[in-house]
Formats: C-alpha cells, structure tokens, sequence
C-alpha cells in the first residue's frame, strides 16, 4: 500500500514537472533592455538632487521609448545614490558596472563625485556624461574621450564673475568647500581678480561633508575679520544655506556676499528662508529657446513645478538625450560607437533638434543626414576635451525666496 502511494506521488510530480517545462517553452523570452547607469545624490550635502535631476533623466528616456525606443530595445535607467560624496561614487559606480551590464553613465552631480567616477568609468571603457561637475580638472583627463559634461567649466564661471566684481570692489575674501569643485572654481576667480591690482584677502575652505560640530559661525567670524568688500561663498545648498542662516543670525547682511552656481537651486532657498534675500550669486545662464520651454512644459506636465529645476535638470535631461541620439547614430550600443558619435549628433553640420524631436532624429539618421541637436540647458557644442563651449553666465538676486535675473555676464 505505501509502496503504490509513493508511485502515485512519483507520477504526479513528474507530470507537474512536465507541464510546468512546457509552460515554459511557450512564454516568451524575458524583455532585453540598453541599460544606462544613473549616480546621483539622495544623501549628503546635495541629497535630494535625485528629485529633479534624476526625473530629468527619466523624463528624457520616456520619451525616447514613447517614440520606439533604439533598436526595438528600451532603455532603461539603473540608479544609485552617489551621496556627495567620492568614496561611495566609486563604490556604486563599481557595482552599477559589475552587475548590471550597462553601456554609459550620468554621473555624478558634485565634481568630486565625477572625478572619482571617471577612472572607473575610463578602465572598462564606459561612457559618463557628468550633468553636474564643473570643475577645470574634469577638462584635462586622460580619458580616451570617454568622460563628457553638460555644465560649463568653473575655469570660466570664475573668471567671468572675477572680471564682474573687480569693477565694483577692491578686496574680497573667499569661502570654498575643500574638494576639486571649491578648490577649482576658487583659483579661477582668484587669478582673474588678483591680476589687475585687486587682493583676495583670505580663502579658507570648509568640509565636503561637514558635520553638526563644525562652527560655521567661527568661519564667517575669521572671513569677516578680514574686512573685505566682498565675500563669494563656494558651496553646495546644504552647507551654502547654513552659512548664510549663521550670517544674518549673528546679525550680518548678504549685502557684498555673493554665491557660486551650485546655491542656484530650489532646496537652498527652501533651507535658507528669508536670510537669503539680497544674496547675489553667479550661474550659467538658463537657455531661452525652444527646447528649455519643451523640458519645462512636459517636467511640470509629470512631475510637478516643486521639483523642477530648469539649470541642473535641463543638463541632466542633455546628457540623456545626448546618450540616447548618440546610440542611435552609432547603429549599435559599444561604447566606443557611442563616444564618437556624441560630438556628431551635437555639433554642426546638420539639421537642428529641439528637444523632444525624437522621431524626426531618428528617420534623419535613419536616411544617412547628419544632426545638431540644441538642449534644454542651451547649446550643446564639444570641444576636444568633451567640455561645452557656450559659457554665458548670469548675476541673479534672491529676493522673497526668488531668483532674480540681473544681468548677463561673460
């Protein structure tokens, strides 16, 4: 009797088994996807920056599907939290790389991020589009052409708000975050200040990541000590915000205080409050044209007007595009296909794409023609190093808890 049991339970089993092998073999085969990494920060002194500039990537590869995606292949975005930080931007860049098989990458946000990504990126022959580094020393790696960005170096930026001040102020002081991005964009303004009798008094830097022990009131106490004219501050929206809470609480004005591109951003004036009013500050000036007003629309349309971000998201939205118009040009998904085809789809010769012109790219690249796309972040031309070449930048003014455009600046 038992015997008989166990062999009924034998044949039921098996015959499961065989269905569930047929069941198989008519399901169809598991959905590929071009898989694209994504490093930016959750945590840290710009965590939060995921909330528009990652959408802003996200919103740029709906589109690129809606509009049948590149090869029959969706794209698909692999993220992790890049946390402003050096050491964890490696890390995730090492496992986004070892374990999902992607093709590129945008990333980082802060510079420090991008330079620890790129070696990384440049040994296993990935692509990265940093929509965030500014630093001059992103311009000079030996990268095989590999490492791109959206933003204009801080070489510029610099000099261009330098050549501002030195007309209105003698002597300055400088408040700079201590990694690649302050350390840059700080030598830039002080060599074009200095070299028409204008002094820098004092440049002191403060930690990436600084924790709640660090006094930012005995660093404005020692700027200030110094008496000068004028004070720029280089610093991310988290650390920039509580220099400036610290400032007007010890009973200081932002009057003469100006601020780096990277306190252009909404979570700074959410962080500041009304302390921020009268901070005058430096940024690349926002594009204008047709693809910055497509990018604002459809953002809004699905993500909501709090987390949109027209300056860094719209360099994030580029970079995208840029991959996703490069992939397409390449006719395949190496990355060294997709490296050489990023100069040819953004510079000129070649018929002119806004953003969201998916569909007309395509069957013009399908056709042999030649592209030029223009950004949401403005003209995107590349130079030898994979730098933009339009460096336009702005004065802006905070006034009840707005930007304001005060002039143009170059």
């Amino acid at each position: 009797m038992k015997r008989n049991f166990f062999l009924a339970l034998v044949l039921i089993l098996f015959s499961l088994f065989i269905m569930g092998t047929s069941c198989n073999k008519n399901n169809p085969p598991e959905k590929e996807y071009i898989n694209i990494g994504l490093l930016l920060p959750l945590t840290g002194d710009l965590g939060g920056d995921d909330q528009y500039m990652g959408n802003a990537a996200r919103l740029a590869v709906s589109e690129i599907n809606d509009a049948g995606g590149l090869f029959d292949k969706e794209i698909k975005l692999i993220y992790k939290d890049s946390g402003t930080d050096s050491a964890k931007s490696a890390t995730a860049a090492i496992k986004i790389i070892a374990e999902k098989n992607i093709i590129a990458i945008i990333g980082g946000d802060a510079s420090s991020e991008a330079l620890a990504i790129a070696p990384i990126a440049i040994s296993n022959n990935i692509v990265q589009i940093a929509p965030g580094a500014t630093s001059p020393e992103y311009s000079s790696l030996d990268d095989n052409n590999y490492c791109w960005r959206t933003p204009p170096s801080d070489a510029f930026q610099g000099k261009a708000l330098a050549k501002y001040l030195k007309t209105r102020y003698t002597t300055a002081g400088i408040i700079y975050v201590d990694n690649s991005y302050g350390k840059g964009l700080k030598n830039s303004f002080k060599n074009e200040f200095e070299c028409r009798s204008r002094e820098v008094l004092t440049e002191i830097a403060f930690p990436e990541n600084p924790g709640v022990e660090y006094s930012f009131k005995t660093l404005i106490d020692s700027v200030l000590s110094f008496n000068p004219d004028v004070v720029f501050v280089i610093a991310y929206y988290k650390s920039g915000a509580t220099i400036i809470n610290t400032l007007t609480t010890e009973g200081h004005s932002t009057e003469n205080w100006y601020a780096s591109e990277a306190l252009k951003n909404n979570d700074f004036i959410t962080e500041s409050g009304n302390s921020a009013n009268g901070l005058r500050g430096v940024s690349p000036l926002i594009s204008r044209g047709k693809s910055a007003n497509f990018f604002k629309l459809n953002f809004i349309n699905k993500y909501g007007e709090q987390t949109f971000d027209a300056l860094w998201g719209g360099y994030t939205y580029d970079a995208m595009a840029l991959l996703g118009l490069a992939i397409k040009k390449a006719e395949e998904t190496t990355p060294n296909s997709i490296k050489n085809a990023l100069s040819e789809i953004s510079n000129p010769p070649g018929d002119t794409i806004y953003a969201g012109e998916w569909e007309k790219a395509f069957n013009i690249i399908d056709k042999g023609g030649d592209i030029n796309y223009q950004g949401a972040s403005g003209n995107i031309d590349f130079d030898e190093n994979g730098d933009v070449t339009d460096t336009k930048f702005e004065i802006w003014e905070i006034q009840n808890g707005e930007y304001f455009h005060i002039e143009d600046i170059k």
